[in-house]
């Protein structure tokens, strides 16, 4: 998704998407043109739906903005998400959820499969997953209740927190205090100059 943060949500029987589009500017005239140029798609083949939204021509104007909130069953195998510069929202799915955003903040909750999510800024806020964890963010913080699985984040100066990991931690940030609770394997925890309390 262009310029759109992305809210998925579990327990629905069926995949049902609802888009809100949103424009700040002088006249309806223009809002109008802005919400014609932004396009969305769905489709869905051999048991994969794919939701897309983007400007046509040059990339979107500013002072516009996208929230796509889908609701899909909690046994969906996995999700992949990818939004310019939106904030990423999952809860409760048993699968895999694969997410990537240029700045936004990245929440996730009540996740069954692993996790590979980035962020080119934003904080990331994990509360429990049921496998492995891979977590990446160019100068957030990061916050993860549990994982059962391995757990591998790195950010580029925020703070880390981890509740419990079920496997291997391994942490770096490049200036913020890293604290581990639980660990049931090996930790490597590294930081550019701030705390460490595990």
């Amino acid at each position: 998704a262009e310029l759109g943060n992305v809210n998925i949500q579990g327990g629905s029987p069926n995949i049902i998407f609802m888009v809100r589009k949103r424009a700040n500017v002088a006249s309806e005239q223009q809002a109008r043109r802005m919400m014609e140029a932004y396009r969305v798609g769905g489709a869905g083949m051999g048991g994969i739906a794919t939701i897309e939204g983007s400007f046509e021509g040059h990339g979107g104007p500013h002072r516009f903005h996208v929230d796509f909130n889908i609701q899909v069953p909690r046994a969906l195998e996995a999700a992949r998400i990818s939004t310019d510069a939106g904030n990423i929202v999952v809860n409760g799915i048993s699968g895999r959820v694969d997410a990537e955003s240029s700045g936004g903040n990245l929440r996730m909750d009540d996740i069954g499969g692993p996790i590979n999510a980035e962020t080119a800024g934003g904080n990331v806020e994990i509360g429990n997953v049921g496998s492995e964890l891979a977590l990446r963010s160019g100068g957030g913080n990061i916050r993860i209740g549990s994982a059962k699985g391995k757990v591998v984040t790195s950010t580029g100066g925020g703070r880390v927190s981890i509740g419990s990991g079920g496997g291997a931690v391994m942490v770096e940030t490049g200036g913020g205090g890293i604290e581990v609770s639980k660990c049931a394997g090996e930790l490597k925890a590294t930081t550019g100059g701030g705390s460490l309390d595990v």
